[in-house]
């Protein structure tokens, strides 16, 4: 019988355990609150214009600058963004939309954890009813995810990162080895992989 074993970190809401204190993903990595804006987007161009982004679009030709951070930008990608915020009223939401994707960013660039969990906090308490559908869906997940969001900024930063990139590296092996049947093998590889182990080519001579 072959051997897959699945390795699963993190809990899931609601559950139990160490894990649940932490961060499901941590802010800066996460394209999640970048892909609010962009969402939000292309619903403002198929209701302006009745369909989605084209190339001509003025929001179609900001979707990179909408998944990019306002510390990052140039001043030729500030002068497009608002270029393209005065183009129409109804890009209003967009604009307001990018403002809470940076708002979520700004919680992991503060100088203390307390001063980001303040701004979390702000975050949670408002996006989820903001009349904007794709703020206001990213507001409910992080409303189902509250503890570990904030669980971030009361454990001094910790997150699950160190397991998800293991995690990937383990599934990356599995997959390249076809799998293995032998549990113990398996085991040796992914020390091997995970820097839990020294190999030498000579080790077998």
């Amino acid at each position: 019988m072959r051997c897959k074993p699945h390795a699963r970190f993190g809990r899931r809401p609601g559950e139990t355990g160490q894990s649940a204190t932490l961060s499901p993903r941590p802010g800066p990595t996460s394209p999640r609150h970048a892909r609010s804006s962009t969402r939000c987007g292309d619903a403002s161009s198929k209701r302006s214009t009745g369909h989605r982004g084209r190339k001509n679009d003025p929001l179609y030709r900001i979707r990179n600058i909408l998944r990019a951070g306002q510390e990052n930008l140039t001043d030729r990608q500030r002068a497009r963004l608002a270029a393209a915020w005065a183009d129409d009223d109804r890009h209003l939401e967009v604009e307001v939309a990018w403002q809470c994707a940076q708002q979520v960013r700004d919680c992991y660039h503060q100088p203390s954890h307390a001063a980001g969990r303040v701004i979390a906090e702000k975050v949670l308490d408002s996006f989820a009813s903001c009349p904007i559908p794709e703020i206001a869906r990213l507001g409910k997940t992080l409303t189902t995810w509250r503890t570990e969001f904030l669980g971030y900024f009361d454990t001094d930063g910790a997150s699950n990162g160190g397991t998800e990139a293991m995690n990937g590296l383990i599934e990356l092996h599995r997959r390249i080895a076809r799998g293995f049947r032998n549990l113990e093998n398996y085991r040796l590889r992914m020390l091997l992989i995970g820097g839990g182990l020294t190999w030498s080519p000579h080790a077998q001579r």
